[in-house]
């Protein structure tokens, strides 16, 4: 697996369509963590961890729901309603993770004894609230709200954990502007059995495959702003590094400053849209594929992250294969680069 990153700027223009919004809502917490005190530290049970380098080490879950076929992913809104919380009696250390070899910082002169002075010597819980990161995936054509939920926020200073106790994560969408009739996908059993483990509202699988599904996805624009940083995989890919992919994503919102409807997980799809570029059998069409959804997609400060094989003649997110005047060829990601070159 590789990863590489690049930052670049190009321009793009979108038009605004509305539809009737419909709305889920999953009352929290959805899962039960709990914490008790060991050796003077925070022990969290129930839950894993998505934390970053210098900072707290507080578990996080996802929350998936599932949109219905007719919902344009392009167009989707999540917002943490009400939430409620219980302020625990005692004192809590809550140190950052540990690892083998020492991590790299962003910004080392913020980091003393390992800890990120700029949220361990603030008065302030961290994270700010329980909603973190926000994206839609693509299961084949099942069309999927991750929302990462930190049950817990603890104030350094103060040693105090806060854990989240009511509230309720809210879904709202539109629909897609045009249906086309005959269009309907069949359903996938062997997904439909998996998702029905995973999605907080496995109901509406009874919507897929009856109802008419656009043979392309929507190519409305994007809500508000563009893609500010753009992870760019594959669906195999994100499925197996889910952990670690959220976790960095979340790091850029929570560390680096990104908004989060700013940051952007993209993976291969049937057609080009918002959340996926247009996968294809050869592995320059996909190079063109993936450089065209940073065209159309991209904000003018732009940031992208691949990760795949960059094999120009065989890689799932491939490097492009040009060449000079002598016939000499080489594999390159400046193709992504630059934008506005042909």
């Amino acid at each position: 697996m590789f990863f590489r990153q690049f930052v670049a700027s190009a321009a793009i223009a979108f038009c605004v369509f509305q539809q009737a919004a419909a709305q889920y809502s999953i009352s929290l917490p959805y899962k039960d963590v709990s914490v008790s005190e060991k050796n003077g530290k925070a022990v969290f049970v129930g839950s894993s961890f998505m934390s970053e380098p210098g900072l707290p080490e507080l578990p996080a879950y996802t929350v998936s729901i599932l949109l219905p076929p007719e919902a344009d992913p392009d167009n989707v809104n999540v917002r943490l309603a009400n939430p409620v919380y219980e302020n625990l009696s005692g004192r809590f250390v809550v140190d950052p993770p540990l690892f083998f070899n020492k991590p790299h910082y962003p910004d080392s002169t913020k980091i003393v004894d390992g800890k990120d002075t700029t949220v361990y010597r603030k008065d302030a819980y961290y994270p700010a609230n329980s909603k973190g990161l926000v994206h839609v995936d693509f299961y084949r054509h099942y069309q999927i709200v991750n929302v990462t939920v930190h049950p817990f926020l603890y104030n350094p200073v103060r040693q105090s954990l806060k854990r989240l106790v009511g509230g309720s994560i809210e879904v709202s969408f539109e629909n897609k502007t045009s249906v086309l009739s005959g269009t309907a996908k069949a359903p996938i059993a062997r997904v439909e059995a998996e998702l029905r483990k995973t999605v907080a509202n496995p109901e509406v699988l009874e919507r897929y495959g009856t109802a008419s599904v656009p043979s392309a996805p929507s190519l409305s624009p994007p809500p508000a702003a563009a893609v500010a940083y753009a992870i760019i995989t594959t669906q195999a890919i994100y499925s197996s590094c889910k952990s670690e992919i959220d976790a960095y994503a979340t790091h850029l919102v929570n560390h680096d400053g990104y908004d989060p409807s700013n940051v952007r997980i993209v993976t291969e799809g049937a057609s080009e849209g918002y959340n996926t570029w247009a996968d294809a059998t050869e592995a320059q069409e996909r190079a063109l594929n993936i450089r065209q959804w940073l065209i159309n997609y991209a904000s003018e400060d732009w940031n992208v992250l691949l990760i795949g094989d960059p094999s120009p003649k065989t890689g799932d997110v491939p490097m492009a294969l040009l060449g000079n005047p002598n016939g000499v060829y080489f594999g390159t990601d400046y193709f992504y680069g630059d934008l506005k070159s042909n």
